[in-house]
Formats: C-alpha cells, sequence, structure tokens
C-alpha cells in the first residue's frame, strides 16, 4: 500500500542520458560503476583476510559492527583455496551497466503513497539529484539523515527499521 525508497539509485537525468547513449553504442560496460565492479577484489586465504581487507574500504565506513560481520559470514562463499564474494563481481558488473534509464517516467507515474530516505553524505542520490526529485514529486514524503551515507540501512540498521515501520503504520 506504501513505497519506501532507501537511498535510491535515481541518477541525475544528465548522467542517465550518458548512460542512454553508452547503450545506444553497446558500451554501457564501461560506465564507472561497471568499470569498478570488474576490477574489485574478490578473493581472499581466508574470512579474517577478507574482513581485515574490507574494513579498510570507503564502503564499509560507518558500518554497524553486527552488518559488517554478517556480511563477512554470509557474503563470501568457501572456495578450496579460501574465500570469494558470493555475489559474483562479474555479475555486479553487468547490473551496473543495465540501469533503467527511464526511472524518472516511472516516478512521476507512481500512484501510493511513498517515503524517500536518503543518507546526507551519499554519493548515489546527490544533493542536486534530491533536490530535482522533491520538486518533481512534491507531493511525495522526504526524509534526509544526517552524518550516514548512500548505505544507511548497514550504519544504522535499527533507525531504519523503525523508519520503515513507522511510515507503514
Amino acid at each position: 500500500k506504501k513505497i519506501v525508497l532507501l537511498d535510491p539509485v535515481f541518477l541525475n537525468p544528465k548522467i542517465m542520458n550518458y548512460i542512454r547513449l553508452l547503450a545506444l553504442t553497446r558500451l554501457r560496460h564501461r560506465t564507472p560503476l561497471a568499470v569498478g565492479a570488474r576490477r574489485r577484489r574478490d578473493k581472499w586465504i581466508s574470512r579474517k583476510e577478507a574482513s581485515e581487507y574490507l574494513s579498510n574500504k570507503h564502503l564499509f565506513q560507518g558500518w554497524d559492527d553486527r552488518m559488517f560481520d554478517s556480511y563477512i559470514e554470509h557474503g563470501l562463499v568457501e572456495k578450496p583455496d579460501g574465500v570469494e564474494l558470493a555475489f559474483p563481481k562479474g555479475l555486479e558488473a553487468f547490473l551496473f551497466g543495465s540501469v533503467p534509464t527511464s526511472k524518472w517516467k516511472y516516478i512521476k507515474r507512481m500512484k501510493k503513497e511513498a517515503l524517500v530516505v536518503r543518507g546526507q553524505e551519499s554519493d548515489v542520490l546527490t544533493d542536486e539529484t534530491w533536490e530535482l526529485l522533491k520538486r518533481t514529486r512534491p507531493d511525495v514524503e522526504y526524509l534526509e539523515l544526517s552524518k550516514l551515507g548512500h548505505l544507511f540501512p548497514m550504519q544504522a540498521p535499527e533507525m531504519t527499521a523503525e523508519i520503515i515501520v513507522d511510515f507503514a503504520s
């Protein structure tokens, strides 16, 4: 009955046009996120090594310890020579290169009551795009969480759950 969007991947329309152009030229696989995903390290000798390596990465900074530990436990799979990411980096690269470019059309058509939540320090839902989204759909509820980033559900899981439950009830 209601929709909660947690720091959704709504890219600036200029970036969406760039991705459309890449799609027309069959070069979507060259988007920066797709290239980065293919280059990402995905294998380690042990979970301990993976934990030490990943804990120093910007993506995981500020994560709740329980969320990070759960990621190390469930986000890696055992292999004969160590552990590797359970979600293959090639698939992640494919998905990053396949970002739907028609999201703005659909957000305009959305008929459900909605809440959009953004981490103030998000590098995905940028300040400029956040303001554009609010102008596009002024009837939607918006909430910005200070000092949190794109992955705020991993940084503040209880608060995220409370926001969802409060809006849904």
